[in-house]
């Protein structure tokens, strides 16, 4: 068995060289705006007769945490398929009536994104779909600097550069916005389809189930004499002992089953992206199947690795990079890149094109609406102004996910990132299903159990992810000892992860249903509630009080005239 010193002699040996690796990836990046442009091209019919395409697209969901992170987590538990894609595989097979809602509210009501979606069932309330934004924003940002530096470090350990990383990952950055900003920022309208981009997505899904799948099947077969060698050999290794936690992996399963339809860009390829019902449908079967095949080879990788590198003398992240080199196939060690980049790329730029979508959207459209003077004399340039706002939240959001895996680049916590950011995220699955099922969900209840729910995050995994070293992380907020972040009211037997989901989720959830019961509908919310939970679109009677009436013509009418009309109407001063 090789020792260290030698595994990472031969490593830096079959170094790429950095410029062959840069022209592959640049290559790549290209054919993948050649791919979007056809599939722009395409016709309605054309497109229809492909469902197919939109089920592979939605492939998006298996970033380079799935590429790489879920062979060392493979690694570590031994487990073939991990929970959080048996959570998501649960959802599309028995949650299908969920799904089903969601698209249809969607396309009846015109709507744009997870912010406009839940902001409106509230009442369509801007405070919401603003709050909804900002949490997407919060969550999606490090999960995009987690794909910068999974790009960055695998082509530092493919040419063998292994530098700080600091001028890879702000190339890399710089290279995503501008593709980014080809992909999805040259049109205004935020609800339009962009079949070129969804036929994008679905070929870097097939390249990365390509790569993945002639790793697996080099590890098992060539390097190994098939499944029975492996896991025998996997047997003998004096140090090795899979580590299974019952809470971490019920947990993920819950965020697998949550983050399908809450995730920004998840919900822009399931529902924005969807053309008819017979797509939604195919992809029920042909998403699951998809999520099986790509981690057919999770775990003999993983095992494989384990086997060559003991002792951690190699990171099981980099097992499908790794693992090719070291046995001189330098070719495939491309092909393990390429695949990589396919997982992160696609990830980052749907991901941007949505939330600076929602930015623009939810935020800076209400704004630019409060200075009317500002409109009406700049309507002619409207729209370009609003393509490149567009254009610098892109740039921003990319800058800010590289500032972020800068903070973060000197403690060893970016592989849990993903996670924390699913934790954050997760907090708006109570709106969506009050939505959908309850109608005496307020507004008011929903956007303070969004903004507790948050702040426990915050509190539980955030902050002792980025102070670790803390004297209050052991000994209690106040020198509580029942306000420590990993042990809330004395409860110390959950991961750090399961601990953050159960407490954030658990106070949101409160929060959002005492307030309910409490509070009173207006009228807005009520009829809003019957539009997401009727399945047919039915008149409904509603006996509106002189409170009801006046909260409505607030909407249209200055005060004073609403008074009026309310005095005139009932004969009396102020409304009751």
């Amino acid at each position: 068995m090789a020792t260290t010193a030698e595994v990472f002699s031969l490593l830096i040996w079959l170094s790429l060289n950095t410029w062959l690796v840069s022209f592959l990836a640049i290559g790549y990046l290209l054919l993948l705006f050649v791919v979007a442009y056809w599939g722009q091209k395409q016709t309605s019919a054309q497109w229809l007769s492909r469902p197919w395409v939109y089920s592979l697209s939605l492939g998006v969901s298996c970033t380079s945490w799935a590429f790489y992170g879920t062979v060392g987590q493979a690694a570590t538990t031994g487990a073939w398929l991990a929970p959080i894609y048996i959570g998501s595989i649960l959802c599309f097979v028995l949650a299908w009536p969920i799904l089903l809602r969601i698209l249809r509210i969607t396309k009846q009501q015109n709507l744009t994104s997870i912010a406009d979606f839940i902001a409106c069932r509230y009442d369509r309330s801007p405070k919401i779909a603003a709050t909804v934004t900002l949490v997407a924003l919060l969550g999606t940002i490090p999960y995009i600097a987690l794909q910068l530096r999974a790009i960055s470090k695998s082509f530092d350990l493919l040419t063998g550069t292994y530098r700080s990383g600091l001028s890879t990952t702000f190339v890399v950055t710089l290279v995503l916005i501008i593709f980014s900003i080809l992909f999805g920022a040259r049109q205004v309208a935020a609800n339009k389809q962009n079949q070129g981009l969804v036929l994008a997505i679905a070929f870097s899904s097939v390249v990365k189930l390509f790569a993945l799948t002639a790793i697996g099947i080099f590890a098992t077969f060539f390097v190994f004499n098939g499944l029975g060698d492996l896991f025998s050999q996997t047997e003998n290794l004096p140090n090795y002992q899979p580590v299974n936690n019952t809470y971490f992996a019920l947990s993920q399963a819950i965020l697998g089953v949550i983050t399908i339809f809450i995730l920004p860009q998840q919900y822009h390829m399931l529902m924005i992206e969807n053309h008819q019902q017979k797509e939604l449908n195919m992809a029920r079967w042909l998403y699951p199947l998809y999520l099986i095949l790509i981690n057919l080879f999770i775990l003999p990788i993983a095992l494989a690795g384990q086997s060559l590198f003991p002792g951690g003398s190699v990171s099981a992240d980099t097992y499908v990079i790794t693992i090719p080199l070291f046995f001189q196939q330098a070719w495939l060690g491309g092909l393990a890149f390429i695949g990589g980049l396919a997982a992160a790329t696609s990830m980052v730029i749907v991901a941007t094109i949505v939330l600076s979508t929602m930015v623009t959207t939810e935020i800076v459209n209400p704004l630019l609406l409060h200075y009317n003077s500002y409109i009406n004399t700049q309507k002619k340039q409207l729209s370009g102004l609003l393509l490149n706002i567009r254009r610098i939240a892109i740039a921003l959001l990319l800058l800010f996910s590289f500032g972020f895996e800068r903070i973060i680049n000197q403690q060893s916590h970016l592989a849990t990132i993903g996670l924390l950011s699913f934790v954050l995220l997760s907090q708006l699955a109570p709106l969506v299903v009050g939505a959908l099922y309850w109608r005496r969900a307020t507004s008011r209840a929903a956007f303070i159990g969004l903004i507790v729910g948050s702040i426990c995050w915050f509190y539980t995994l955030l902050l002792p992810s980025l102070l670790p070293n803390t004297l209050w992380l052991s000994n209690g907020l106040f020198g509580i000892s029942w306000l420590k972040p990993y042990a809330l009211f004395g409860i110390d037997f959950l991961d750090h992860i399961s601990h953050g989901l159960f407490f954030s989720l658990l106070a949101n959830t409160c929060c959002f249903i005492v307030l309910s019961l409490l509070g009173h509908r207006s009228v807005g919310e009520t009829l809003q509630a019957e539009l997401f939970i009727n399945k047919q679109q039915l008149a409904v009677e509603q006996n509106l009080s002189s409170k009801d009436l006046y909260h409505l013509l607030q909407r249209f009418v200055n005060n004073p005239d609403v008074l009026q009309l309310i005095a005139i109407h009932s004969g009396s001063d102020h409304p009751t």
